[in-house]
């Protein structure tokens, strides 16, 4: 059966997982640098699709060392400042409220939060058009903040969007949606690997992340969601292809050979005619190679 739903993860597949950020200090105790300097220490360490974007804003000046940086799945990094703990990640994992997108705090204490700022993929909207035109229900669903999502949900006009998902609730709603549908998951960071794994059909865009690669069933290679519209092409013109060929098969089975048993059909008219099934089955098949993309011939 086809898939009635294409859940999507945000950042890095339908945005081009490039960010900007602002740096605000909420203790002025501490200056730009160091603050840049804590995060660079923590980022280095984590798997998140944005620590790179992390990395490259805080640059590769450091001036301090953290000890026993751990990334909590999800939700951020933790480490200890000289016997004291810091945090840098989300609102509910900082213990945090505000405008902020991420937060850093000293013995949960709020010292600076980022807003971040990210660009939707060029193809994005069109791709997501086609997919409703097409009459499936497109779920947005991410990690981030509900804000965040909200925002992106918008501009590409999905009205079901869901924020705050830990890789968990991820796994939990795709469970929940297979209950009385076949979904597909589209994501790219290690966040979405058990998501991708647990759906009917498991899309991982890019090979930045293995984890999430290897948990797909399929691995878009590059990062254009145009080749997700041609994924679905060519799966529809299969599953049309397999019925019309079980249909030219089954009519064989189901005139010829009785009729050639109760000797109604000449045998090397019967056997003509199971020569010309299989052409046609063939020929059939064949007529696949049109629904690929040029660029895929």
């Amino acid at each position: 059966n086809e898939a009635s739903g294409c859940i999507f993860d945000k950042t890095g597949t339908l945005t081009t997982g490039e960010i900007q950020f602002e740096l605000f200090l909420e203790d002025t105790s501490f200056n730009e640098k160091q603050i840049w300097s804590y995060i660079y220490e923590l980022e280095k360490h984590s798997s998140h699709p944005i620590a790179r974007s992390l990395i490259e804003s805080a640059g590769s000046n450091t001036e301090t060392q953290v000890e026993d940086p751990r990334e909590i799945k999800g939700k951020g990094m933790i480490a200890q400042l000289e016997n004291k703990e810091l945090r840098f990640g989300s609102s509910s994992f900082t213990s945090q409220t505000g405008d902020g997108d991420l937060f850093l705090t000293l013995d949960n204490k709020l010292i600076a939060y980022l807003i971040k700022k990210e660009e939707l993929k060029t193809e994005a909207k069109s791709v997501i058009q086609r997919i409703k035109l097409a009459h499936k229900n497109v779920i947005l669903l991410s990690g981030d903040s509900l804000r965040k999502t909200k925002e992106i949900a918008d501009m590409l006009e999905i009205e079901d969007f869901f924020g705050d998902q830990l890789p968990e609730e991820k796994l939990t709603f795709i469970k929940n949606k297979q209950k009385n549908n076949k979904v597909i998951m589209m994501g790219d960071g290690i966040n979405d690997a058990p998501a991708l794994s647990a759906s009917s059909v498991g899309i991982s865009i890019g090979t930045n992340n293995a984890l999430a690669s290897e948990s797909a069933s399929v691995v878009i290679v590059g990062s254009s969601l145009d080749r997700l519209t041609d994924l679905l092409k060519i799966s529809s013109s299969v599953v049309r292809t397999i019925r019309q060929n079980l249909f030219w098969a089954f009519s064989y089975n189901l005139i010829a050979i009785p009729l050639a048993a109760l000797g109604f059909l000449d045998p090397m008219l019967a056997a003509l005619s199971m020569a010309f099934s299989d052409v046609v089955v063939i020929g059939n098949s064949l007529r696949l190679k049109l629904a690929l993309p040029k660029t895929l011939d």
